[in-house]
């Protein structure tokens, strides 16, 4: 629910099928979501008439996902690690966004998962990274609910685990009322991640069977080595 404020799926979801326009024409119909969460890009989807799969390693995301589809056929989901895709069948594109990609912690981890998607793949692989965190570093940042009349804090530390590449991010979460500073819930996530850069993606995708075709920001404008997110398009080569 909390990240439904926090980013804009539809228009990730304009992004995607601009880079399926531009990379694919008009062949992109069935589409594979690594690291689906609940599901929230692969139903927009849906509706506009893909045919999409949902996988992810969490027992409870994969869990919410499911409920929230119902009685639909059309996206499923599959509880399954990234490094290991056993899905049946090809598609046309695969995606990785939120940056479930960042999770991947070593190059082997990489190789893995290159290699697993690359075997159901006709099409171009989208996954986004991030180049950049500030190290050791703590900010605050707010999300007002104007429907529930709630407002949602989040406090972010980062911190560095011994590779310079690796980081500990901690998000703590506080809710409160609109106008007021008492908190009525909190809880907190952490998460360890890996953070890249274009050159190390560029090599990895090329040594691991793909073509890359493209490295852009969230506005398809060419990444350079300040930009934070970064979509790399890559195809089987």
């Amino acid at each position: 629910m909390f990240y439904r404020k926090l980013i804009d799926y539809n228009a990730e979801c304009d992004l995607l099928e601009r880079i399926f326009k531009k990379y694919c024409g008009s062949t992109v119909r069935s589409v594979l979501d690594v690291g689906c969460g609940t599901g929230n890009h692969d139903f927009i989807l849906a509706k506009r008439g893909y045919s999409v799969t949902g996988i992810d390693l969490s027992e409870n995301m994969i869990g919410t996902a499911r409920r929230k589809a119902g009685e639909r056929k059309n996206p499923v989901f599959h509880r399954m690690d990234m490094r290991n895709i056993t899905l049946d069948g090809q598609f046309d594109a695969a995606f990785v966004l939120v940056g479930a990609f960042e999770y991947l912690l070593t190059d082997s981890d990489v190789r893995s998962f290159l290699k697993s998607t690359k075997r159901l793949l006709d099409g171009v692989l989208v996954f986004e990274f991030s180049q950049h965190y500030s190290p050791n570093g703590r900010w605050w940042f707010r999300i007002r609910d104007k429907t529930a009349k709630r407002v949602l804090v989040r406090l972010d530390t980062v911190q560095v685990q011994g590779d310079l590449n690796r980081l500990r991010l901690d998000f703590s979460w506080y809710v409160m009322n609109s106008g007021e500073t008492r908190i009525l819930d909190r809880f907190s996530e952490s998460h360890l991640v890996r953070k890249y850069t274009v050159p190390e993606i560029r090599r990895v995708v090329a040594s691991n069977g793909f073509q890359p075709l493209s490295f852009c920001d969230m506005k398809l404008k060419p990444a350079s080595s300040s930009s934070f997110r970064v979509i790399c398009v890559a195809k089987p080569s």
